[in-house]
């Protein structure tokens, strides 16, 4: 948030102002006085001069901040959030006020000390006429310094804001909710009583320990003492997420109240039992569902009554009464620390504050000791006659502060015990734990509380010799203090080390091992993962192909390859521009998920020909449309087929490609877009240019801020802002109703809304299926480094080395440092259009969440108020699995002595992307079968190989995405008895195929460029319920030329399962090369009636010899139409299915040459043959494929020399077949 540093700045330059202002009056006011020309001339100048150049210094930062609060307070206005101003400003003023709260504690300390010397060695009567001036200027500079001092200890608290906020919450819990009762006629067992509506503030707090408990179960037992109070619920019902608590029905009496003229109201909760809402109170404590927590639960009760006498007058027309219950949480989570059995909370929370605090109050004491040092020294060389008679002043001020220094010592030493569990090995420790207490660290916290005790002791010395004034007790307790660090602290923890640990460091460190292991997994939520033992089976083409969802979803097309193509044939003008990593989504297409590339076309005012002011900020303002193609879709040659392109907006034919139509293209909001624009002025809009010309529109939402009146203070303060003076303020372009468009980068925009979460930097892009409207969601994570055990995240590769750049040129990845806690708690959603941002929490049970939603309760909002249309494309974060699997590959291990050995360790695998270096594989998504789920479903995956040089996989780790699963992590460990083939065996296999390699070399030459796309891994759930792994690479191929680089096209892709291999064009044909298979195809034909009428809504399906039926069915369109995708060649039968007609089978044979046109009529009539290729057809296309590939390669044309090969391979191929079929190599 750039409001902070801007008050520091404005702070600054007022008080030099101030300063400025001063001076220069008093200087006037002497000159005036003593009639000093030259005084008076000094003040005007310092005036004019200093004075106007800190003003002008000063109206900025002013503009700036108030502009900034009308950015704030427009998100209020436009009603897409509420509270984003007042956001700003305590994120601001909680800074300052933390600030000057220790500033003020600190100067105001070491001032008493100051005045507190100067007490007690007063100057002699005889010595003020000459030292009183020199006394008070000293006593000033000592003042000066100290407040000096003061502010820059405060000023490092101040960058701590966070940790306080933290540590606020922890102790206050997550404040109040509010429940709300409905009464409705008739109440229920008072004959002629109606009922009204009332509503009151209830303090119904939990702790997270009954996270996993039920409502009904822990207010039955807070309750179990006071008889007359019954609590009825869905005692099923969990409280993983707020808004998942159960509604409590309850039914309300109203009867006479004697004391007033009015009813009073009691509330039967269950079972007839009548609860009176008198001002009584109920605590109690329960045990929760973990073992060591408890639940809170406390039900403060009002007293309502009725000012009306005549129940008729409250009547209201509703079903019932029902009081909902929106339980908040309270940020104590329910799990301790193995070590001190601390609450988790205090670490997360309470524990950065105290570390802070308790070093801050140690400096303060060390400043305020030289500062009281250096004053006696004065005093001393001022009047030594004077000296002696202060000595037990100074003493008693001595022991004061020294005794004080040991005991923050002490405090201190709490803390550095508590910091243990944060500890590292070092040379007093084995190194057996990577992180946290080991068995040595024990043994210090003990030496720890010893050295507590010795440093009250030393301060009892201390008090007791302020009175006995013996020099050698000073010495020896600052002796002592010295030995006594050194000799507890350090040399007795390193002899236990010496000759307990280190003989056997395995059996000692075991427990302690196993609190490391089991925090870390807490801490990074790797405990929710489920692992499950899997069977590899061996690739079969019949489970692979009965997989349609799936294969249909392979991404074939890498999002730095789609960004090429892009930029180069689809921006139609050279100020638009793509972001480079395209966004993966899915949709639902004809009924089907369908898994896409999607980018939004942005406008890029640098790259306009023109540099006029008016033209780059007013006429050319917003991207348009969006580019969407399909992951595995390819056009020849080896082009994406893009269902959405083109400006104005082109879409493929059908209803069913309704999902992906975009009724506001506009793109005023992206992810390149970073420069203001004014929209609404004078000048029209460049919207879109079509044939030679411009479309011009003006813009209709409620995004920008009003710019005000000509010469304005509002428009003043805008051109200061916009480093615009003259253009802005005097532009008659610029009416007063035109708004400018700020912070228009969506990611700059969200985080200055929330500064203190962290922001992955790829935002994705989402067309509203409902609204027409293009969106893009942000993800959101919680992080801290103080959660204790934990280990920190550290990017290493399969080889162990630390990875420097984890984004780098091919990913867009965070990379954010000093963790060792994470969790994707919420998103942030921005409106393209309007800019409108709200922010939704997708973890309720997240501790970190939970402190900043008590301190700022208006910013998120429940995730079940998203739209349904952007819930749906919810994905788990990549980075998220990532930071996950990273850590995971070393703590899936659960046995201390396994973990230690290293003998289960895994790494995340490296893969050839875009280089030809092996790089670390990132998780991609993808569309696939999970067990037991009935279903596709789009989840990220991320494989695991073994740190060997095996480098065989291990294990595969898959987070759903979907709705019902989001937020899923599921492990499919292999067994170690199996060999299968990592990622890099699998690169190492492609690289040794001789055809392959072949390929690689000739497309390669003459500065050619061959690209390996993403390595994916293909789990194909069998009809057993076990894994078929099947492995797809796509090849792409850039020509390069005299003038310049072309576009990359998919030159083939590379399919790999188990020992098979095979190449194609496409990825089907890939999948039959692989396995040796007739090729894919489809049945189509056209159905009629007796009379010849196409049949429509006829279902058609083919069924195996078996009668299995194979996937996908189709129903013909009104023309009677109708298309099946073919699996294999081999004999099928053709069944067609009509409530009024008779359902027929007949035989059909498929063989390869698809399509099929088969014609089908319902009186039996005959069939169209399939059109097959004869040998000699097949041979004469191979002759004319070699003349071509001699012919491309004599002239140089390696490209077409590679496309005519590859079609020469795929005729031979056919021409074996063939032969086979026919049983001779004779002609047919």
């Amino acid at each position: 948030m750039k409001a902070f540093p801007v008050t520091v700045s404005l702070a600054a330059n007022l008080f030099l102002l101030g300063l400025t202002l001063w001076f220069a009056g008093w200087r006037l006011w002497r000159g005036r006085q003593d009639r000093d020309r030259r005084q008076t001339l000094v003040g005007a100048i310092v005036l004019l001069v200093p004075g106007g150049i800190l003003l002008m210094l000063v109206w900025p930062h002013a503009a700036y901040l108030w502009t900034e609060t009308l950015w704030y307070a427009h998100f209020s206005r436009d009603g897409a959030s509420a509270g984003y101003d007042r956001v700003m400003w305590r994120v601001v003023f909680g800074q300052w006020t933390l600030f000057w709260q220790y500033a003020a504690l600190g100067a105001g300390f070491i001032a008493a000390n100051v005045l507190a010397a100067r007490s007690t060695c007063r100057l002699a009567a005889g010595r003020e006429h000459w030292a009183a001036h020199s006394t008070r200027a000293f006593h000033r500079f000592l003042l000066i310094a100290g407040a000096i001092v003061a502010c820059t200890l405060a000023a490092v608290l101040m960058r701590q804001w966070e940790a306080f906020v933290h540590a606020d919450a922890y102790e206050h819990g997550a404040g109040r909710v509010r429940a709300t009762v409905r009464l409705a006629p008739p109440v229920v067992g008072t004959p002629g009583h109606e009922g009204g509506v009332v509503s009151w503030d209830t303090d119904l707090r939990r702790d997270l320990a009954t996270v996993r408990g039920s409502v009904a179960t822990a207010l039955q037992a807070a309750f179990a003492d006071s008889p007359n109070v019954s609590i009825a619920g869905d005692g099923d019902t969990g409280l993983k997420r707020a808004p998942e608590a159960p509604h409590f029905t309850v039914r309300a009496y109203l009867l006479p109240h004697e004391a007033s003229d009015g009813y009073r109201l009691f509330l039967e909760l269950a079972g007839g039992t009548i609860l009176e809402r008198t001002r009584a109170s109920v605590d109690r404590r329960t045990s929760g569902s973990r073992a060591g927590g408890t639940a809170s639960v406390r039900y403060a009760k009002t007293e309502v009554f009725y000012a009306s006498p005549d129940p008729a007058g409250l009547q209201e027309a509703a079903s019932g009464l029902v009081a909902e219950l929106t339980l908040s949480e309270h940020l104590r989570e329910g799990f301790a620390d193995p070590i001190f059995h601390r609450n988790i909370g205090y670490y997360l929370f309470a524990f950065p504050k105290l570390r802070w605090v308790t070093l801050w109050a140690k400096l303060l004491l060390w400043a305020t000791l030289v500062v009281v040092g250096y004053q006696y020294r004065y005093y001393y060389y001022r009047d030594t006659r004077s000296m002696p008679r202060a000595v037990r002043g100074i003493a008693v001020h001595a022991t004061l502060l020294w005794g004080g220094l040991l005991l923050v010592g002490a405090v201190r030493s709490r803390v550095a015990a508590s910091a243990l569990l944060y500890a590292t090995p070092s040379v007093i420790k084995s190194g057996r734990v990577p992180y946290g207490v080991s068995y040595v660290d024990l043994v210090q916290i003990g030496a720890y509380r010893v050295y507590m005790v010795a440093l009250v002791g030393l301060v009892a010395v201390l008090v007791a010799n302020a009175f006995l004034r013996r020099r050698r007790l000073w010495y020896g307790v600052a002796t002592a203090w010295l030995v006594a660090y050194v000799a507890i602290v350090w040399a007795y923890p390193a002899t236990v080390y010496l000759f307990q640990v280190r003989p056997n460091p395995f059996q000692v460190e075991r427990p302690f091992l196993a609190n490391h292991i089991a925090m870390t997994q807490r801490a990074y939520n790797l405990d929710a993962i489920e692992q499950n033992r899997t069977v590899r089976q061996l690739a079969d083409f019949d489970d692979v192909v009965a997989r349609p969802e799936v294969l249909r979803n392979v991404q074939l097309w890498d999002r730095r390859v789609v960004w090429e193509r892009l930029q180069q044939s689809h921006t139609i003008q050279p100020y638009y521009e793509f972001y480079p990593y395209p966004d993966v989504d899915r949709y639902e297409i004809d009924g089907r998920l369908r898994q896409v590339v999607i980018a939004a076309r942005e406008v890029n005012p640098a790259k306009l020909a023109t540099s006029d002011w008016l033209t780059r900020r007013a006429r050319y303002t917003h991207g348009y449309g969006v580019t969407v193609a399909p992951v595995n879709e390819a056009e020849d040659p080896g082009v994406p087929n893009f269902w959405v392109k083109g400006i104005p907006l082109q879409y493929p034919d059908g209803d069913e490609y309704a999902p992906l139509h975009v009724r506001r293209p506009e793109v005023y909001y992206g992810e390149i877009t970073k420069e203001y624009v004014l929209v609404d002025g004078t000048e029209m809009e460049v919207d879109y240019p079509v044939e030679g010309r411009f479309q011009y529109t003006r813009y209709a939402g409620t995004g920008g801020l009003a710019v005000g009146r000509r010469m304005g203070v509002r428009r003043l303060a805008f051109a200061s802002r916009l480093k615009e003076p003259w253009r802005v303020a005097y532009s008659r372009a610029l009416r007063p109703d035109t708004r400018v468009m700020l912070h228009r980068n969506v990611l700059e925009r969200a985080r200055r809304l929330a500064p203190f979460l962290k922001f992955d930097p790829d935002p994705f892009l989402v067309v509203g299926e409902d609204s027409g409207k293009l969106w893009w969601i942000i993800d959101l994570y919680t992080t801290t480094d103080h959660y204790p055990y934990s280990a920190p995240l550290v990017p290493r590769d399969a080889d162990g080395a630390r990875i420097r750049d984890l984004g780098g040129p091919n990913h867009d990845e965070p990379d954010l440092r000093r963790l060792n806690y994470i969790r994707n708690s919420a998103v942030a959603v921005v409106d393209a259009y309007n800019g409108d941002v709200r922010f939704y929490s997708t973890d309720e049970d997240d501790p970190l969440l939970a402190a900043y939603r008590s301190h700022f309760p208006e910013l998120f909002s429940p995730i079940e108020t998203m739209p349904d249309e952007l819930r749906s494309h919810l994905r788990y974060p990549d980075y998220m699995l990532w930071a996950q699997a990273s850590v995971y590959a070393t703590y899936h291990v659960q046995d201390p002595v396994i973990f230690i050995t290293g003998g289960d360790a895994w790494k995340l695998p490296r893969e050839l992307f875009h280089s030809d270096e092996l790089q670390p594989m990132m998780p991609y998504y993808t569309v696939m079968d999970m067990p037991g789920e009935g279903g596709p479903e789009f989840v990220s995956v991320i494989p695991f190989a073994p740190p060997a040089t095996t480098k065989r996989l291990t294990a595969w780790l898959v987070a759903g995405s979907d709705r019902e699963n989001y937020g899923r992590l599921t492990c499919y460990v292999l067994s170690r008895a199996e060999e299968v083939d990592g990622p890099e065996q699998i690169e190492n296999r492609i690289d040794q195929d001789t055809e392959l390699s072949g390929q690689f070399t000739l497309l390669g030459q003459r500065g050619s460029e061959v690209i390996r796309g993403n390595l994916l891994l293909l789990p194909v759930l069998t009809k057993e319920g076990t894994h078929a792994l099947v492995y797809a690479e796509p090849v792409y191929l850039r020509a390069t030329g005299e003038e310049g680089e072309s576009m990359p096209e998919l030159k083939f892709v590379i399919i790999v399962a188990d020992d098979k291999l095979g190449s194609d064009t496409t990825f089907q044909g890939a999948l039959r090369a692989a396995f040796r298979v007739g090729e894919f195809g489809i049945i189509a034909g056209t159905i009629t009636d007796a009379r010849g009428d196409p049949v429509s809504e006829a279902v058609v399906s083919v069924y195996t010899e078996a009668g299995d039926p194979l996937p996908g069915a189709a129903v013909t369109d009104p023309s009677g139409a109708y298309r099946i995708e073919t699996i294999m060649p081999g004999s099928y039968g053709l069944r067609i299915a009509r409530e009024q007609y008779e359902t027929v089978a007949e035989d059909i044979e498929v063989l390869a040459g698809f399509p099929l046109d088969v014609s089908r009529s319902l009186r039996r009539g005959a069939f169209a043959s399939p059109a097959t290729r004869t040998v000699a057809d097949v041979a004469r296309s191979a002759n004319a494929d070699l003349d071509e590939y001699l012919r491309a390669t004599g002239e140089g044309r390696l490209v077409d020399a590679a496309s005519a090969l590859e079609r020469l391979r795929d005729d031979l191929r056919t021409l074996r077949r063939l032969v086979d079929a026919n049983g001779s190599g004779a002609p047919d």
